[in-house]
């Protein structure tokens, strides 16, 4: 929906806390009931409370670290949020949480959302630009593109459903709309181009979104990719946030599994008391595996989870470059555990991954091979976008362009504050069993 306005005046800047359930997982499998913290017999807030901290003992990674609390302390919470908040390892974790159970089966299974459809970043200028827009989307018909450039914006409801922006439009036309959010299919691979490059045709996607419906988008793309007898491929996970690990398998196997089948590709680890529960994931053949030779992704600080797992689980078995700017840093995963009637889901942080030469602690993000900012001047899938045309130089001379590698970062930051585009955290799996 979208409606013109004259003026932001009343556009509300909101501070507060919205206690949104909502965040983190895959369908999950049932696991050996002994190993399992049973869900509370009730949904009070002090057995939630109790449970919750129960479970994280169990459970969670760095469960050495959890603080020393007495029933009553737990108890006593107001809220179990806030009871998680204190309860997470401050100086690493940011992605363990509680949401919804049914904005998590849309999200994940149904790859939907309520959204305004459109992503954003601040340059270094604090400018704050549009990145990408969801086809079909509030955003998309508004008619917000790639390379509009955000002068104001703001919340107009208290409960964040209506958006207030000005924008400018490349050719300077400004502009004033008013978005409401509505349920938004996710566009999952919204680019899939070949170039041609001295006579060899090169395969480029831009891959949006570990999502269940994924899955038959990538074969689509992959199957095209077979038949034209690509092996060389860019995949653009700039935007990619993560999502389910089941999907980052399948598309690693789409990627390398012709030629490793069988070879390891990553291992869950867990913590110290359910090293048991370790375990190793191996390439498998499945139908539209190309066997890459080589593979250049395309990445940014909106790159991270189920995105740098496929990184670092195909890096030990082809030829493969990075471009663009340090990723988020997310080498950690998570499983569900339903509580309150399997109307919310807790997702902690529970196991590291770590790929066939053992390395996974990349906390501080992916860096770069060559260094490429996000060119908002041009539209993503052409050649023309910096990043893409660094990714085409690789593939057409076998290294970054001409300092490259030297290239200072730009300080550019993905902006999550407004665009709530598939916002759920990444590297999702099913319990061990």
């Amino acid at each position: 929906m979208v409606r013109s306005m004259q003026s932001l005046s009343k556009i509300l800047l909101l501070s507060t806390l919205t206690v949104g359930f909502g965040a983190c997982q895959s369908g999950s499998l049932d696991a050996a009931r002994e190993e399992e913290v049973p869900p509370p017999d009730g949904c009070s807030m002090p057995e939630v409370n109790v449970w919750l901290y129960d479970a994280m003992q169990r459970y969670y990674l760095w469960n050495d670290r959890l603080p020393d609390l007495e029933q009553d302390e737990i108890e006593g919470y107001e809220s179990t949020e806030l009871l998680l908040d204190d309860l997470r390892y401050a100086d690493v974790d940011r992605w363990s949480r509680i949401r919804e159970a049914q904005v998590v089966e849309d999200h994940y299974q149904k790859g939907r959302g309520m959204s305004f459809g459109h992503k954003t970043m601040r340059d270094e200028d604090d400018r704050k630009w549009i990145t990408f827009v969801n086809d079909p989307s509030p955003a998309w018909e508004a008619g917000l593109r790639r390379g509009d450039e955000i002068l104001e914006d703001g919340y107009l409801d208290e409960d964040r459903l209506f958006l207030g922006l000005t924008v400018r439009h490349p050719d300077g036309e400004e502009v004033q709309l008013e978005l409401e959010k509505e349920k938004v299919s996710y566009a999952t691979v919204p680019y899939e181009e070949g170039f041609e490059e001295e006579e060899e045709r090169h395969g480029y996607l831009m891959f949006r979104t570990f999502v269940e419906p994924a899955i038959e988008a990538l074969d689509e793309v992959f199957a095209d990719y077979q038949t034209l007898g690509i092996t060389k491929v860019i995949v653009d996970l700039r935007y990619n946030g993560g999502g389910l690990i089941s999907v980052a398998r399948h598309l690693g196997n789409l990627l390398v599994g012709l030629n490793n089948e069988g070879e390891l590709s990553f291992t869950y680890k867990y913590n110290d008391d359910r090293a048991d529960k370790d375990r190793n994931h191996y390439y498998e053949t499945v139908d539209h595996s190309i066997g890459a030779t080589e593979v250049v992704f395309i990445v940014g600080p909106g790159t991270a989870s189920a995105s740098e797992l496929v990184i670092n689980m195909v890096r030990p078995y082809v030829k493969t470059t990075i471009v663009g700017n340090t990723t988020a840093g997310k080498p950690v995963g998570m499983h569900s555990h339903d509580f309150c009637e399997e109307k919310y889901k807790l997702s902690p942080v529970e196991f590291r991954m770590i790929n066939a030469e053992g390395y996974g602690d990349y906390y501080e993000g992916i860096e770069p091979d060559c260094v490429a900012e996000d060119d908002v001047t041009h539209e993503l899938g052409t050649r023309e976008e910096a990043r893409i045309a660094e990714a085409l130089t690789v593939l057409r001379t076998g290294d970054c362009s001409r300092g490259a590698k030297q290239r200072r970062q730009v300080r550019s930051r993905v902006v999550h504050d407004r665009d709530g585009l598939d916002r759920m955290p990444g590297a999702l799996a099913p319990r061990p069993q």
